[in-house]
């Protein structure tokens, strides 16, 4: 796994019940200017945006949820700093019933050189099944994207690996799989091909 690269990290905290977001927003809002230098990006009925300029970090909140994600994994202890401040004060000004949950997410990627390079790759991480899965269909595999899931207590963990292109536009991220349309499997090939070509 060492050739995977950490591009992001995000942190979410869901809640039930932070009425109190829509009188007291403006405090949370402050507060984090105070502390970390935030700077308000939007405000809308469904949350607040903002962003650190200092640390990479950009930060949204809403009745239900905190979301803090940093596109710079490497400055872990700004996030960590930036988590604990707003889901403490979040808390404590929103009063929610219960939070329901915190979590965690890392997103890595390995770059290949080409989209048949992406396709090998993925069928290498978990050789056994996916060879048996071909042998039984006389079929050979093309790639293959997979969550697993570990759950002890209350910790759980999801890891997904999932073939795809980059720097082109989001709804054609998803690269060809089997049961895509022909149409739409060629049109990505053929903007992979003008990627690594």
């Amino acid at each position: 796994m060492t050739q995977f690269k950490d591009v992001q990290i995000q942190f979410e905290q869901r809640f039930d019940g932070g009425y109190r977001f829509f009188d007291k927003s403006g405090e949370f809002v402050t507060a984090l200017r105070e502390e970390f230098g935030f700077m308000l990006l939007s405000v809308n009925l469904t949350g607040r945006d903002m962003e650190s300029p200092d640390t990479s970090l950009r930060l949204h909140i809403s009745a239900d949820r905190l979301l803090v994600v940093s596109m710079e994994p490497e400055k872990q202890n700004d996030l960590v700093r930036v988590v604990d401040f707003a889901s403490k004060m979040a808390i404590r000004l929103f009063l929610p019933f219960v939070v329901e949950y915190n979590q965690l997410a890392l997103s890595s990627l390995e770059q290949t050189p080409s989209l048949q390079a992406s396709f090998s790759r993925s069928i290498e991480l978990l050789p056994t099944t996916i060879q048996d899965l071909s042998k039984l269909l006389n079929l050979p595999a093309l790639n293959q994207d997979f969550t697993l899931s570990f759950e002890s207590g209350t910790l759980r963990v999801h890891v997904r690996v999932q073939p795809a292109v980059r720097n082109i536009s989001l709804s054609e991220r998803r690269l060809p799989i089997l049961g895509l349309p022909k149409a739409q499997s060629q049109h990505l090939l053929r903007k992979e091909k003008k990627l690594s070509g």
